[in-house]
C-alpha cells in the first residue's frame, strides 16, 4: 500500500464517522419531532421531570383525546391538576396533593391512576378507611382496573392488620 493510500483510508474513515454522526443527529431530531406530534400533554410530564410511566400515561391519555372518547378539554385539565398533585405528593404535601388530585378526578373519572395516587396520599396521612373508599369509588368508574383491584386488596389487608393489633 502506498503512503498516499493510507491517507485516503483515513479520509474515508473520517467521512464515514462524520456521516454516522450526522445521521444520528437527524434520527434524534426526527424522533423528537415525532414525539411532539404525539401530543402536547407529553410535555406536561417532561417539564415536571417525572418518570416514564407517567409520561406513558400522558401519551395514552392523549391517544384517547385523538379518539374523541370523551370531552378532551376535561382530560387535559384533569392532567394538569393530577400533575400538580403528584408534584405535591412527591414533596410530601399530602393534604394539598389530595385536593389537586380530587379536582382531577372531578373532571375525569376514567383514569385509575388518579384514584390510586389519591389513596396513597390518604394512606400516608393515616386515613386508611378513606383511602379504601377512594379506591372503591375508582373501581365503580373503572371496574376492570387491575391497578385499583390490587390497591384495594393491599389497603384492606393493611387496615385489617391494624384493626387486629
Amino acid at each position: 500500500m502506498t503512503e498516499g493510500g493510507g491517507k485516503d483510508l483515513y479520509k474515508i474513515f473520517f467521512v464515514l464517522v462524520v456521516l454516522v454522526f450526522i445521521g444520528s443527529i437527524a434520527f434524534f431530531i426526527a424522533l423528537r419531532y415525532s414525539q411532539n406530534k404525539i401530543g402536547s400533554t407529553t410535555s406536561i410530564f417532561e417539564n415536571a421531570n417525572l418518570n416514564s410511566d407517567k409520561k406513558a400515561l400522558a401519551v395514552n391519555t392523549n391517544q384517547d383525546l385523538n379518539n374523541n372518547n370523551t370531552n378532551s378539554e376535561s382530560k387535559v385539565e384533569s392532567l394538569v391538576f393530577y400533575n400538580e398533585g403528584v408534584t405535591l405528593f412527591n414533596n410530601k404535601k399530602y393534604t394539598e396533593a389530595i385536593e389537586k388530585i380530587s379536582q382531577a378526578v372531578d373532571l375525569y373519572q376514567k383514569d385509575p391512576q388518579y384514584y390510586s395516587k389519591q389513596s396513597q396520599a390518604e394512606k400516608n396521612l393515616g386515613q386508611t378507611e378513606t383511602a379504601i373508599n377512594t379506591v372503591r369509588k375508582g373501581l365503580e368508574n373503572n371496574p376492570d382496573s387491575d391497578l385499583l383491584k390490587t390497591r384495594l386488596d393491599i389497603l384492606q389487608k393493611q387496615w385489617l392488620g391494624s384493626q387486629q393489633q
